[in-house]
């Protein structure tokens, strides 16, 4: 109204603003309707409480959906949303099991991708040298659903695996721009120091507040020693890091949360009871583990061999890289001894993976470029 008047009495002095950009301007639309519809679904699963926090999140949606820099915070926000879970979760429950706050992250990150593809005519996904292998391990998920020994949640399971992927792509597209792996790094340190300081505090109340904490994430990820499994993913590559940091703010910073984790893991070792549950000899397979089983085999080991090339170009971020090729090998060992792929453990094994495309997409775009990558002293 006030920019109407001043035309009306000024005509002269008000300087014309140039008309919107249609694609922006449907964008907005799209972006502010779909995000209506996810706040009546949500809704209606009976969680009428989360409607603040999701129309929060829509107006921080339309206020930077046109930049890139809106997707940088995902993995550290995706770790402290896993980790906070089990302390207030969400009591909403639909035909894929119980809704978590990853699944609302992604599936913002979701709406938010399509807007941009249809609005702004940017790639809904990035191309990267495994497009092959994620259609194949979908297509191998699918068809182990219905394999004799698949179990009742199937839906749950096929849920978890399409959050996966989105995360994926999504640390895979901050990855590959300059300098973005350093935004990926964060994840692992920030989840090693959460999970070893919730160790270290339990086990300083006493009694049996630690067991019944790790039964109560167990009980919310729907895993087995959830927590236990985070770790082995956080604590190696955080303890990398440290090992390869070219700054010594940094160093300090990720030395203390290998200490935590280190901590944390020898506690959970002692009191969580995770070599009971090991089962290296007298696992009966069926024809839907032995094809889960496989799939992980052949994932962990494509995504451990790139990261191996990726190590050989950034000779400076070694001990990194080859802590991350040693925890993809790790878990592929595992998977012999009782399936411990669940929990926050799938998503951090995402978030590396997507770490090691997207770096390398990098490093290729560099050469391609004549660009130098990263010296020593600038490695986070």
């Amino acid at each position: 109204m006030r920019h109407r008047w001043r035309t009306l009495v000024r005509p002269d002095a008000i300087e014309h603003h140039a008309s919107p950009d249609a694609g922006e301007a449907f964008g907005v639309w799209m972006l502010g309707v779909l995000w209506a519809l996810a706040c009546l679904w949500l809704g209606y699963l009976g969680s009428p409480w989360v409607l603040p926090g999701a129309l929060l999140a829509g107006l921080l949606a339309l206020w930077g959906w046109r930049h890139f820099e809106w997707l940088w915070w995902f993995p550290a926000v995706l770790v402290v949303a896993t980790m906070l879970e089990p302390l207030s979760p969400l009591p909403m429950r639909s035909r894929f099991g119980p809704l978590v706050y990853i699944d609302l992250l992604t599936i913002g990150v979701v709406l938010v991708s399509v807007v941009r593809a249809v609005g702004l005519g940017r790639p809904l996904l990035p191309r990267t040298p495994v497009d092959g292998l994620v259609i194949a391990t979908l297509a191998g998920f699918t068809v182990s659903m219905f394999l004799p020994g698949a179990r009742e949640r199937t839906l749950m399971d096929l849920k978890q695996f399409l959050v996966l992927v989105v995360v994926f792509y999504a640390t895979t597209t901050v990855a590959s721009r300059p300098r973005g792996s350093r935004w990926v790094w964060i994840a692992f340190p920030l989840a090693s120091a959460l999970i070893g300081l919730h160790a270290i505090l339990e086990l300083g109340r006493g009694g049996n507040g630690f067991g019944a904490a790790v039964r109560v994430a167990d009980l919310v990820w729907g895993s087995r020693h959830g927590v236990f499994n985070a770790l082995l993913v956080a604590l190696p590559v955080t303890a990398g890091l440290a090992l390869s940091a070219g700054q010594s703010r940094a160093r300090v910073v990720w030395m203390l949360a290998a200490v935590a984790g280190a901590a944390g893991l020898g506690i959970h070792l002692a009191r969580g009871g995770v070599f009971a549950d090991l089962r290296l000899s007298g696992r009966a397979w069926t024809p839907h583990d032995l094809c889960r089983t496989g799939l992980a085999w052949i994932t962990l080991s494509i995504v451990g061999w790139l990261a191996l090339r990726v190590r050989a170009g950034r000779l400076h971020e070694g001990p990194r890289w080859l802590a991350v090729t040693l925890t993809l090998g790790l878990f592929g060992a595992l998977e012999l001894a009782g399936s411990l792929l669940s929990g926050p453990a799938l998503a951090l094994l995402a978030v590396a993976s997507g770490l090691v495309v997207g770096t390398l997409r990098a490093d290729r775009r560099a050469m391609r470029s004549g660009r130098r990558i990263e010296p020593l002293e600038k490695a986070a």
